[in-house]
């Protein structure tokens, strides 16, 4: 396997896989696409995803019930998870952050966002960090002002930080 950035999206809506996948596969990444979430977790297994960006509400297994059992396999419990609905009220933040979603992403998705932050993950960790950690490292560190700058700039929001 090359040192590409792998990620998973997974959503019913099938042109937004699609065209999320090839703007991802455009900056130098990986993708496996799904549109159904009951074979996501062994593929997971399998696959190594630095990110994995699902609907909360997919057919098959929900995001919710993927992200409870990626957080509970030793390859995959750091492994950057980014929720993705429709439904943005606190009810749905609230279960995307107990299942153990790292982000919480509104649709339609700002590809932009959520190519900056697959594209901030640093790749060279096996397994691959949490985005909070890796946002901690990065700002202890002596990193260019530049690049402290971005992390700072990031559009999404940590989930538990909103306001």
């Amino acid at each position: 396997m090359n040192d590409n950035r792998r990620v998973i999206i997974a959503d019913d809506l099938e042109d937004n896989v699609a065209c999320l996948a090839l703007l991802l596969r455009r900056a130098g990444c990986d993708v496996l696409e799904f549109t159904r979430g009951d074979r996501l977790l062994d593929s997971a297994i399998r696959f190594r995803p630095h990110a994995v960006l699902v609907d909360l509400y997919l057919g098959g297994a929900s995001g919710l019930e993927i992200a409870r059992s990626m957080r509970q396999h030793p390859q995959l419990r750091t492994t950057l998870l980014a929720a993705i609905s429709g439904w943005v009220d606190e009810s749905s933040r609230r279960l995307a952050a107990d299942a153990g979603f790292d982000r919480f992403y509104e649709k339609p998705v700002n590809p932009q966002e959520v190519i900056d932050l697959v594209l901030s993950i640093d790749r060279r960790q096996d397994p691959p960090l949490p985005w909070p950690a890796l946002a901690e490292r990065r700002r202890r560190s002596p990193l260019p002002q530049s690049e402290r700058s971005e992390l700072r700039r990031a559009r999404s929001v940590p989930i538990g930080a909103e306001g």
